[in-house]
């Protein structure tokens, strides 16, 4: 037969396609705290990550950091930016740290200032680092690990048959 994937829908989701309103874990992952390759939430974190908060290989939102960052403040390989940005590429507005900033205060101490006092700049450096990815990986694991005990294993996300 058939497989269709079947959405994991709840508080708290968990399935191929998750979608949770306190937390999702996925491939396509869309709740308030979502982790998946495709994630939409207030705080998103994967290989594509939308949201306020947005972490990951590609990461849109207010704040964002990863690979490539489109946000107001980003931190990222190519970090593009309404504020500020830091990054190997950086082109933000106002405020831009990096090998090659485009910025009103680009590479000067105006923008190193403002940088140095933002606490999301702070957070993003810790995070940034090999020991904040450990960190991070560790903090997302332990939720997911403490939900899936409570999941029943007649609970599939995959239903078998055509529909």
């Amino acid at each position: 037969g058939q497989r269709h994937l079947r959405p994991a829908v709840g508080w708290i989701a968990i399935g191929d396609k998750a979608y949770g309103i306190l937390f999702a874990c996925g491939s396509i992952a869309v709740g308030g705290c979502a982790f998946g390759a495709v994630s939409i939430g207030l705080l998103a974190f994967g290989g594509l990550g939308i949201g306020a908060v947005a972490l990951g290989g590609a990461a849109v939102g207010y704040w964002t950091a990863g690979g490539i960052g489109i946000g107001w403040y980003t931190f990222a390989g190519v970090a593009l930016a309404g504020k500020a940005a830091i990054g190997g590429v950086a082109v933000a507005r106002d405020f831009a740290l990096g090998g090659i900033p485009l910025a009103a205060e680009a590479n000067t101490d105006a923008a190193k200032a403002f940088i140095e006092t933002s606490s999301f700049f702070h957070w993003a450096g810790m995070l940034m680092s090999p020991w904040g990815w450990f960190a991070a990986v560790a903090v997302i694991l332990l939720p997911m690990f403490i939900a899936l005990r409570f999941v029943s294993p007649k609970s599939e996300s995959l239903r078998v048959g055509a529909e």
